[in-house]
Order: structure tokens, then sequence, then C-alpha cells
């Protein structure tokens, strides 16, 4: 299969701020490792609850709760956590079966749930509260729904889980070139990318 993204008029600002927010939490990483050996997978909830309690008091401010939650170290840093824990479970107690084929289709519904709930609350454009919980929702729907589907991709045709994965290879694939977009930019406001992939 091969494809072809154009990407044009991306602004480097945006593209260099992922970039930013990305390494931020590969530097992050090791310490987070360090305090899961050191007192458990527990101190990555306790951080959960941190970064809603921070969100909270940064709205309770004033401030646009939808740009700290979508641009921000303090709003992504969820996602990441929930991922950890997730990687945390499938270490330790993952075992492909009846009971993970259940919570796989328990994380579908908290995904569709969710993003249901979401888009009913404005989605993308609304602004308020909503922002103070979506990041941790979001990243606990997805993982659970993660851990799920690791045991339920058993039970796919080939054909599908084929496709299924290969949409995985191009949305990592598009993530990664993305560095090279950024590093190739000549400092100039407006550019034009071309990324080819295959597999």
């Amino acid at each position: 299969m091969s494809g072809f993204i154009f990407a044009s008029g991306l602004l480097d600002r945006e593209l260099r701020y992922s970039q930013f927010l990305k390494n931020r939490f590969l530097r992050t990483y090791p310490l987070l490792l360090a305090l899961i050996r050191r007192f458990g997978p527990a101190v990555l909830l306790l951080l959960l609850l941190v970064a809603i309690v921070l969100r909270w008091s940064v709205y309770s401010e004033g401030a646009d709760m939808r740009w700290y939650s979508y641009w921000s170290l303090l709003g992504r840093i969820d996602q990441f956590l929930a991922g950890m824990l997730a990687g945390y479970f499938y270490i330790r107690h993952f075992r492909q079966g009846r009971s993970m084929d259940v919570l796989g289709v328990v994380g579908a519904g908290l995904v569709l749930t969710s993003l249901f709930i979401f888009n009913r609350m404005g989605g993308g454009s609304a602004a308020g509260p909503v922002w103070v919980l979506w990041p941790t929702a979001e990243g606990i729907s997805w993982s659970v729904f993660l851990i799920g589907y690791l045991s339920l991709a058993r039970h796919l045709n080939q054909w599908l889980d084929f496709r299924l994965a290969s949409l995985g290879k191009i949305s990592y694939s598009i993530y990664y070139i993305l560095r090279g977009a950024v590093l190739s930019d000549d400092e100039q406001p407006r550019w034009h990318y071309c990324c080819w992939w295959s597999s």
C-alpha cells in the first residue's frame, strides 16, 4: 500500500510546538519510570489528579482552558500518563482471553460515549470547564480500549487486521515525519511539504 500526503501552508509555530511537547514528554519518561519503580503505578494516578487540580485552578483564574488543554504539557500529560498505566497493566496483568475481550468492548463503549458527550458539549470549539476533565477522559478511554483491543485482535480476520495495522503504520509515519518537516523549514513563515510512505 502506498499513499501521499501533501501539507500546504502548515503553521511553523504549531509544528514546532507539537515537537516541543513531544520532546518534553520524552524527557519526563525516565523520571516517571523511576517514580513507578519506587512507588508503584499509583503515582501515575496521583499525577493525573494533580493535572486535573492544576487545570481547574487555571480555569478558576479565567484562562482559556481550550488552549491550555490542547497546547500545553499540563493539558496533554493525561494521555501520556494513561498510556503509561496501560503499559504497566499490559506488562503485569494482560492475558488474552474473554475478560480482556470484554475490556475491549467496554473500552470501545467508553471511547464512543466520551466522544459523543464531548461533541454534545460543543466539541473542539467548546469553552469552559469541559476542558478540565476532557484530557483525562480521552486518555483513559483510549487506554482501556487499546488494552482490550490487543486481546480482541485475535478474532479479526487477516484482511481486516492487516488494514487496521496499515492505518496505524500510516498514522505513525506521518507523526514521525513531522520532525523532518520542522527541521527542513528554512525559517520561512509558509512552506509546502510532501511526504511519501509505503508499507
